[in-house]
């Protein structure tokens, strides 16, 4: 028999209150698919039911909706139940949506480079040395996708702000003074000085997502197992890098280094400006994750960037294996992005 209380004592119109919300849940998904990509995930919401049937609180778990989690919560803050036997219940709302998965069209995939199926080694392998604690090597079966061949640009994020989908870049610190958006001749340049949750949105808007870790890792590396992009030679022109004492400071335009390309003809996936990824930062993750299309963790405080940015001086910096996690809402003018999509 199906059960909608999860705590405290018996409603007995709980899972008919519950049925009866879902064309509004329903709605808060369909509002917001109108401006962006429609979503594809679930979400449990608890409601906590006082003596009166009415909702005090409202606790969400699940990342994959967070688009509309404020109009989920409000949505389920407005229910009212059945007086609960003892004076207090815990109800939970289940939501998921599938969206609609459609075939990518050209123009959608223009300026993208095909990641096939397969397996390959991630994580630090000893030979490459610097292997930092949480950069387990082990081997992980993806299946095929397509990144972006270039970070995204500032001519490309100001069409996302002109159409009003995307807020305009602007660094949390003044003393971050090498931000691309508005600079005279960047155009080209990578966009920088955006948080997490802003390269999400301009992704949603172009009907991607941000790549999951392990895909970008895939993307960076192929199924060889380099150190780098290219291989396993140390960067010296292969990449933008070491620039933060040497003229012109700050990034470069995208694709200028394509020595540097990855096995399947990404650019920059090394220097440049450090990339948002999806997943949270956990340094036990690849303990557990899963040897199939590992998602990341479920929660944590920051989220990971790769790849490296135009300050590092160092070569370790630039391996393709390389974690390092920041705030979601950091906005430094070392980080950007580049969107991914499945193949399928």
């Amino acid at each position: 028999m199906r059960q909608c209380v999860s705590g405290g004592g018996a409603i007995s119109d709980a899972c008919d209150v519950v049925d009866a919300a879902q064309p509004k849940l329903r709605a808060c998904h369909d509002e917001y698919a109108k401006q962006h990509a429609p979503l594809i995930g679930s979400m449990m919401l608890t409601a906590s039911v006082d003596a009166e049937g009415r909702v005090s609180r409202v606790r969400a778990s699940g990342v994959n909706l967070n688009p509309i989690r404020p109009c989920l919560r409000q949505v389920v803050q407005k229910l009212v139940f059945a007086p609960p036997k003892g004076g207090f219940a815990l109800v939970s709302v289940p939501v998921t949506f599938l969206g609609k998965r459609t075939r990518p069209t050209r123009k959608q995939l223009a300026g993208m480079v095909l990641v096939p199926a397969g397996k390959f080694w991630m994580g630090c392998a000893p030979s490459e040395g610097d292997c930092k604690y949480g950069e387990i090597r082990h081997e992980i079966d993806l299946s095929a996708f397509y990144i972006d061949k270039t970070e995204v640009t500032v001519r490309a994020y100001a069409a996302c702000v002109k159409a009003g989908r995307c807020s305009k870049p602007n660094p949390v610190n003044p003393r971050q003074n090498h931000c691309t958006w508005a600079s005279e001749g960047k155009d080209d340049h990578p966009v920088n000085c955006v948080d997490w949750q802003q390269a999400t949105r301009y992704c949603q808007h172009v009907g991607s997502r941000l790549p999951s870790e392990a895909e970008w890792e895939k993307a960076a590396r192929g199924s060889s197992a380099n150190t780098y992009p290219w291989g396993n030679t140390k960067p010296k022109d292969h990449a933008c890098w070491g620039r933060r004492q040497r003229r012109p400071v700050g990034t470069c335009a995208v694709g200028d280094y394509s020595s540097g390309n990855s096995p399947y003809g990404g650019y920059d996936m090394a220097g440049n400006v450090w990339e948002w990824v999806n997943d949270w930062d956990d340094a036990g993750y690849y303990d557990v994750s899963p040897k199939r299309d590992p998602k990341g963790p479920s929660r944590g405080l920051e989220r990971i960037i790769r790849g490296g940015a135009w300050v590092d001086v160092y070569p370790a910096t630039l391996r393709s294996s390389l974690r390092a996690g920041a705030p979601p809402a950091r906005r430094r003018d070392y980080i950007g992005f580049r969107c991914a999509r499945s193949a399928r």
